[in-house]
């Protein structure tokens, strides 16, 4: 039997200058297999700033989540 637990994380990414301020979202699927008990993120809600001059490839943000399993089988 094949366990599939998902959650979903949306991105939001704005640029403001002067008085034009830019957004773009996107959603970025999670998907645990074989995982009786979903991962709960340690916060509800996260937000984070960089420069446009932050290198292409950057690590930017770090998700962190906690899961009740120890090895357990679905």
């Amino acid at each position: 039997m094949l366990c599939v637990f998902a959650s979903q994380l949306k991105i939001k990414a704005s640029y403001q200058y002067a008085v034009t301020r830019q957004e773009i979202f996107t959603d970025v699927d999670i998907q645990v297999i074989r995982n009786p008990n979903t991962p709960a993120f340690t916060s509800p809600a996260c937000s984070n700033s960089i420069t446009e001059m932050t290198a292409q490839g950057s690590s930017v943000f770090q998700i962190l989540a906690n899961d009740a399993d120890a090895v357990v089988r679905c």
